[in-house]
Parts: C-alpha cells; sequence; structure tokens
C-alpha cells in the first residue's frame, strides 16, 4: 500500500535530478560501449554499419532497465525518484475508477457521493 510522505519540493527536485543524470549517464556509456563493440566485431571497416550501432544502443536501453529495476531500486540515491514513481502510479490508480465515481454521483447514489467527498 503506498503512503504519503512529507518531503521538501527543492530537495526532491534536487534528488531526483541528480538520480535522472546518474541514469542518463549510464546509458549514454552503456550504449556507446556495446555500439563501438558491435562495430568493432561485427563491422565492416568503411562499410554501413548502421544496425550494428542501433543495435548497441537498443542493448544499452536494456541493461539500462535492467538495472534501474533491478539493483539500483533500492539504492538510496534513486529513492526520490522510486517515490515519485510509485505515486504517479497510484494517482493513475485513482483516475482510472474515478469515471465510475462521478458516474455514480450524477445517479445520486449514496456511496459513490461520499466517496467523492
Amino acid at each position: 500500500m503506498f503512503e504519503l510522505k512529507p518531503c521538501d519540493p527543492i530537495v526532491f527536485r534536487q534528488q531526483t535530478r541528480r538520480s535522472t543524470l546518474i541514469v542518463a549517464a549510464l546509458f549514454v556509456v552503456l550504449a556507446m560501449v556495446l555500439s563501438s563493440l558491435a562495430v568493432m566485431l561485427f563491422g565492416e571497416p568503411g562499410g554501413d554499419n548502421f544496425r550494428f550501432n542501433v543495435g548497441g544502443v537498443f542493448a544499452g536501453v536494456l541493461i539500462t532497465l535492467a538495472l534501474v529495476r533491478g539493483p539500483f531500486w533500492s539504492q538510496a540515491w534513486l529513492a526520490p525518484a522510486v517515490y515519485g514513481w510509485q505515486l504517479k502510479r497510484s494517482l493513475m490508480s485513482v483516475t482510472n475508477v474515478m469515471h465510475k465515481v462521478t458516474e455514480g454521483v450524477k445517479a445520486n447514489d449514496p456511496v459513490a457521493i461520499k466517496l467523492l467527498r
């Protein structure tokens, strides 16, 4: 169950920007290294190596996602971003059922009216 936590917006923004920059830098490094490695191993000198570059970038995306959702997810430096993601998911689940509540209020359903209040 998700629980709201009080936090300073300025500090929260700084922490999420820092974690975003770390993840973005990790992705850029992985994509560059994997693309270069793919071209070095499978590419042709002077040939069209676009598919190997794209493959390296795609592999970089997959590895970055695996690292963020795996070992980085429980790290303290990523905690504010994880909290923000969980908050958005909780708000989305409320928004997804809100149309049913509004329809119930229009139909004078006492449970829906109480829930909306």
